[in-house]
């Protein structure tokens, strides 16, 4: 056994393992079957709390992959499981695993720092950072503690941060300022029905925790109010949604799922969309439907409203060791630990490890500190797969320098990858041909780079300095997405995957990166395949170009779009519809009428002598009766109601899918409201109101001329009071 040691060398531990999760555990028990004795360091109060946390929210794929065999030699009685949820997967297989096996593991114990012993000054030698074992100060219930260890495995990393809405899990407009409003995570419809029953509903995903939610809201299918809606909304273009979870799952009622999936008309409560994307979003608590999301699909923008906004794309990793984690300087360069840097970046960007991560695999290595786990949960379903196993195998393969040694067998085939070193860049002789290309890119304006098939850049143009003001030669040997700024990577990450697995010929995207100053920038990405002669890919070789003034107008411009578009629908004074925007409401819903027989009835009502409130007090308080008058009507009226400003002091309700009583109870009550409320200190304001629902043969205008006519009727029978 080369690298590690396996028995403890004065108060030196050959082996910490940070987590005690599923991942942390198998590797321990993985390294107790080689003959080390590790010590788990874990942060919580208990082991594997993120499925403590998850209750009885079911794991997906199944038991048989849940368990491994080296975990069912200490705990039989699980195997004949066909499913865990969360928590019976933390208490029946992973707290009984430690206890049985006897694996030394340390709760409450929050490593708060890493740094090598003996590094006293800040710059060291090489040899030192090889021979000198890691030094940890760990946070406990007793105070702080000091570790040593020779080799460190970093096995934490929960799934606790939601991921965002927009395009390529990048936060939408407004969304972390509206953060506290979204729906994170599988709503339980059944708990909280009176919450959601009438109301409209907008479900973002297509992950086992969007089907969760879309299964609780089927199963009440029969109990739903006629006027709920869920909308089902992904970006992906496949149909239909969740098809893998239900055949998969075998869930008893997998057939109405189906059957409401093929046939959207066998129910008008549930709609899916799509190939939808969020772009802005807009919450306002008063409104008749708080939330307004702005989207765009394969063919146009628009704005959906709704009463909820739930995010159902998954989790991203939250890893514990990361946080507050003081890292101790170490290096020749008197760097600071850059494995530790890169990784936090790793986790930030919510990147999925499919491997455990060596030294080799990053500039400035830090030799026996290994990263593994499954830092993040999103677009594919389950919150713990095999793939960790083969980071495991992997992990052991480079510990030992053994790389036949699986101790799995047939049980994790195809899951090890093998991590090459990277070739240094620094002692390559350039060639002629590549001296020639290497003068003609750094004259280019655009910034040139090329990585190799996983992304690493093994060229980077001079212009990167001139656009960031960063040092090119930083970047050798790390991700591409390093390049962009934070918010961006994830969605660079995705979309050059697709591209890479997918063959295209190229790939052009727009990204923002962060300049050495803290300025960003917006950069258009241009890449394509670099092949041999072959025809076999070896590479990518790409451009980017700086585009931010052209993004700064069009932000510029879509600002005064938006602007536009809502004075175009919203009264100046009030902030309400303004008539343009009921004619288009009262359009729809005559139309609906016609086809479909829904019923829907006008309120049309106006303010009592209110020609008196501006001759006697002026046109300030008569502006003031309007827009008070207006907040207190819209805080009244249901959320399916349309209400705005008719003109000058009249206003209008269009109530959706109600008979003409209940107009007429509502109009009472809008009635009662405003006249026991003090809209100003100067005089009482009363309002009358007439009252009508659309009749069979007859137009939309004589509609209005009728609510028209009530409304006079009301007026001349002495005000203050509903006429039907």
């Amino acid at each position: 056994m080369n690298n590690v040691c396996c028995e403890p060398e004065g108060d030196v531990l050959p082996l910490v393992i940070i987590g005690a999760g599923a991942v942390g555990i198998e590797a321990a028990l993985y390294a107790r079957q080689l003959g080390y004795e590790p010590l788990l360091l874990e942060a919580g109060d208990s082991v594997a709390q993120t499925f403590r946390r998850l209750g009885s929210q079911r794991l997906y794929p199944d038991a048989a992959q849940l368990c491994t065999p080296l975990g069912l030699a200490w705990v039989p009685e699980v195997a004949h499981y066909t499913h865990f949820s969360a928590q019976r997967y933390a208490q029946a297989y992973l707290q009984p695993l430690v206890e049985r096996s006897g694996l030394r593991v340390r709760l409450a114990h929050k490593v708060t720092q890493i740094g090598r012993r003996g590094a006293t000054k800040p710059v060291l030698e090489l040899n030192l950072r090889k021979k000198s074992p890691f030094k940890l100060v760990v946070t406990t219930p007793q105070g702080d503690k000091t570790l040593f260890a020779h080799t460190l495995i970093d096995a934490t990393g929960s799934y606790s941060k939601p991921l965002p809405l927009g395009e390529g899990r990048t936060p939408a407009i407004n969304e972390a300022r509206m953060a506290k409003w979204i729906e994170y995570g599988v709503v339980d419809f059944e708990a909280q029905f009176e919450r959601f029953n009438g109301r409209k509903t907008l479900l973002f995903g297509d992950c086992y925790a969007a089907f969760c939610s879309f299964k609780q809201f089927a199963d009440l299918i029969e109990r739903w109010h006629p006027d709920t809606r869920l909308i089902c909304i992904k970006e992906s273009p496949t149909e239909p949604f969740y098809q893998g979870f239900i055949d998969d799952l075998f869930c008893e009622r997998a057939s109405t799922y189906q059957r409401i999936q093929k046939d959207y008309h066998s129910s008008q409560l549930i709609e899916f969309k799509t190939q939808t994307q969020v772009l802005a979003l807009d919450y306002q608590p008063t409104a008749n439907q708080a939330w307004l999301c702005r989207v765009c699909d394969s063919a146009q923008t628009f704005d959906m409203s709704a009463d909820f906004v739930v995010s159902n794309y998954g989790y991203q990793a939250d890893s514990q060791l990361w946080q507050n984690l003081q890292v101790h300087q170490c290096y020749a360069s008197g760097a600071p630990i850059n494995y530790a840097a890169a990784m936090l970046k790793d986790v930030r960007e919510g990147r999925v490890l499919k491997q455990a991560m060596p030294p080799s695999s990053l500039k400035n290595p830090e030799p026996n500190f290994y990263v593994i786990g499954a830092k993040s949960y999103g677009n594919t379903p389950g919150f713990y797969t095999r793939i960790g196993l083969g980071q495991i195998v992997a992990l052991f393969q480079l510990v030992t320098q053994q790389s036949d040694l699986n101790l799995y067998g047939d049980f994790v085939a195809g899951l090890v990858q093998s991590d090459a070193p990277l070739q240094s860049t620094a002692f390559i002789k350039l060639s002629d041909a590549e001296q020639k290309y290497k003068t003609i890119t750094e004259h280019l304006k655009e910034v040139v780079f090329q990585t190799d098939l996983n992304q690493r850049i093994t060229y980077l143009s001079e212009s990167w300095q001139k656009l960031t003001g960063k040092n090119p030669q930083d970047y050798l040997g790390l991700i591409w997405q390093d390049l962009l700024f934070e918010d961006s990577a994830g969605a660079g990450l995705a979309q050059c995957n697709a591209f890479m697995s997918c063959n295209l010929a190229d790939y052009k995207e727009e990204f923002q990166v962060e300049c050495a100053d803290g300025q960003r920038k917006w950069v258009e990405v241009n890449a394509a395949l670099l092949r041999d002669k072959n025809g076999t890919a070896y590479g990518t070789i790409g451009s980017m170009l700086d585009i931010t003034p052209r993004v700064e107008v069009n932000a510029k411009l879509n600002a005064l779009k938006e602007r536009y578009h809502h004075m175009a629908y919203h009264d100046s004074l009030t902030g309400i519809a303004n008539r343009q925007k009921l004619n288009e409401v009262l359009a729809h819903n005559f139309a609906l009428f016609q086809r479909y027989q829904i019923p829907f009835s006008l309120i049309l009502f106006d303010i009592d002598h209110f020609k008196k409130f501006n001759d006697q007090f002026g046109h300030l308080v008569g502006d003031e009766v309007l827009v008070k008058l207006a907040k207190t009507i819209a805080a009244s009226v249901r959320n399916t109601d349309i209400f705005g400003r008719w003109g000058g002091e009249e206003f209008l309700v269009v109530v959706v899918n109600n008979p003409l009583d209940e107009g007429r109870q509502l109009a009472e009550k809008l009635r009662r409201i405003v006249a026991s409320t003090c809209l100003v200190d100067q005089a009482k304001v009363t309002i009358s109101a007439g009252v009508a629902m659309a009749q069979p043969n007859e137009t939309l205008d004589q509609l209005i001329n009728r609510a028209d006519g009530l409304l006079y009727q009301a007026k001349t029978a002495g005000r203050d009071r509903v006429c039907t």
